[in-house]
């Protein structure tokens, strides 16, 4: 599936940890998704470089070409047509990003 999501500025914790919360507007479609209320969770790996964080800092838009980030995310839902989405692993990775405005996902369901 691919993931939109809209974001809030993101938080930072620390160095290592940065939260960002979802704004409305956002959308997933893939093969046997398209939109619902899904809460989902991740952790995953990011690594930059001082020249994509200029750029990003900049208000560019960078994709996976400009920096690692790899997600391993679980998801949670009570809609009955998406259940099957509550007893898997996914991974993922960034296809683009602009910093502070929306990240988007190619995930996929690890079998």
């Amino acid at each position: 599936m691919t993931l939109y999501a809209p974001l809030d500025a993101a938080q930072a914790v620390d160095s290592t940890l940065f939260i960002s919360n979802v704004r409305p507007g956002g959308w997933v479609k893939g093969p046997k998704i398209n939109g619902a209320l899904i809460y989902m969770s991740y952790n995953g790996v990011f690594k930059d470089t001082k020249e994509s964080q200029d750029r990003a800092n900049k208000g560019e838009v960078l994709t996976s070409h400009d920096f690692y980030f790899i997600i391993a995310p679980t998801m949670q839902t009570s809609a009955k047509k998406y259940a099957w989405l509550n007893d898997i692993q996914c991974i993922g990775k960034m296809v683009s990003y602009k910093n502070d405005e929306y990240v988007k996902y190619d995930i996929f369901a690890v079998r």
